[in-house]
């Protein structure tokens, strides 16, 4: 049903050796009829970290550079008032996962 000739490729992605690709996982969701993110659930958890970090990162770097004095351009003005309104959704979806 992937199209794939050899059966090698879904038994990386079962054992978790390899990752499929977006076409892929999209595959499976249709043929399982489980989103991606269930059927890719460890990893999903990892990469909400790391977004979840590198968001943090910026907002700090975007801040301090408001704080050294220097006149904050209008971009970053709305790329923090974005990552702002970013956080509170992750953490309202994290909280409504918990309910």
């Amino acid at each position: 049903m992937l199209g794939f000739d050899k059966a090698q490729l879904v038994s990386g992605h079962e054992k978790r050796q390899r990752m499929p690709a977006l076409e892929t996982a999209l595959a499976y969701e249709a043929i399982f009829g489980v989103p991606i993110a269930d059927l890719f659930a460890g990893m999903r958890e990892n990469i909400i970290s790391d977004v979840q970090k590198r968001r943090s990162e910026l907002t700090t770097r975007l801040r301090a550079k408001n704080q050294k004095g220097i006149a904050a351009p209008m971009m970053n003005v709305h790329k923090l008032r974005s990552l702002g309104q970013s956080e509170q959704s992750t953490v309202a979806r994290e909280s409504m996962a918990l309910l």
